[in-house]
C-alpha cells in the first residue's frame, strides 16, 4: 500500500474516532444528566412519601385529640346538668316543704 493511501486511511479512521469519542462524550453527559436528574426526582418522591406519611399520623394524633376533648366535654356537661337537676329538685322539695308549713 503505497504512502499516500496509507496516510488518507488513517486520517479518516482518526477522524472516525474522533467523531465516536465527540458522540461517546456527548451521550455520556446526556447519561449523567439523566441520572442526575433521576436522583432529585427519587429525593423528592422519598421527601414527598415521608411527608405523607408524617402529615397523615399527625392527623389521626389531631383527630384522636379532638375525640378526647368531646368527651371530656360532653362528660362535664353531663356533671353540670346533674347539678343543676339536683338544685332544682331541692329547690322544689324546699317550696313544697314550706308550703305545707305554713
Amino acid at each position: 500500500m503505497p504512502r499516500l493511501e496509507s496516510v488518507a486511511l488513517l486520517k479518516s479512521v482518526e477522524d472516525k474516532m474522533e467523531t465516536q469519542r465527540f458522540l461517546h462524550e456527548k451521550d455520556a453527559d446526556e447519561t449523567s444528566k439523566a441520572l442526575s436528574d433521576m436522583r432529585l426526582a427519587m429525593l423528592r418522591l422519598l421527601s414527598t412519601e415521608a411527608y405523607e406519611t408524617r402529615h397523615m399520623e399527625l392527623q389521626r394524633q389531631v383527630n384522636d385529640l379532638r375525640e378526647s376533648r368531646s368527651e371530656i366535654t360532653g362528660k362535664a356537661a353531663g356533671t353540670s346538668a346533674l347539678w343543676g337537676y339536683m338544685v332544682a329538685a331541692a329547690g322544689i322539695a324546699l317550696a313544697l316543704i314550706s308550703h305545707f308549713i305554713k
